[in-house]
């Protein structure tokens, strides 16, 4: 039985390769997009998440000056969280 290119399997060296692009990719997109804050103010940003089946989530936070350099940060789980709002919501909070 012949294999047809459409099954073909691809290599672990290309996989690896295709991921790496995709994040450097990612990666160039997301510093093009953060801008510092004007004068002598602070940025903080915030994410979380939260998977369902467990009810745990996790936030982190990193705040940066009007250069862009890093000032503070820290990530954390937080247990029995009922929405992805309710970790953001922390997170914020956190961050203040």
């Amino acid at each position: 039985m012949a294999i047809s290119q459409s099954s073909r399997v691809t290599p672990l060296q290309e996989v690896s390769t295709r991921v790496v692009d995709y994040l450097l990719t990612r990666q160039r997109a997301n510093q093009a997009s953060m801008r510092p804050p004007p004068g002598l103010l602070y940025k903080l940003n915030i994410d979380g998440a939260w998977a369902k089946a467990t009810g745990i989530g996790g936030m982190s936070i990193v705040i940066k000056d009007a250069k862009g350099m890093f000032i503070a940060g820290m990530a954390k789980e937080i247990p029995f969280m009922r929405s992805s709002q309710m970790v953001e919501a922390i997170a914020l909070r956190e961050g203040l």
